[in-house]
């Protein structure tokens, strides 16, 4: 099991491009279910997005509690 300081790290622009691309591939593509592949491919990686968001917030970010 990788403990916190040895997961890989993968930048969260990477995840946005997927995000933005899966996107633009599921309105662009004619045929339905490849258009729901890419639709599938895009939610998976915002969710990855949003979940890198809320394990580890912006540096420079206040805490929650309002402390400095």
């Amino acid at each position: 099991m990788l403990s916190s300081t040895d997961r890989p790290s993968v930048s969260r622009g990477f995840f946005l491009a997927v995000v933005v691309a899966g996107a633009l591939a599921a309105v662009a593509v004619r045929d339905a279910r490849t258009s729901s592949f890419f639709a599938g491919f895009s939610a998976g990686a915002g969710l990855v997005f949003v979940a890198s968001f809320l394990r580890n917030p912006r540096k420079g970010a206040d805490p929650p509690d309002g402390s400095p």
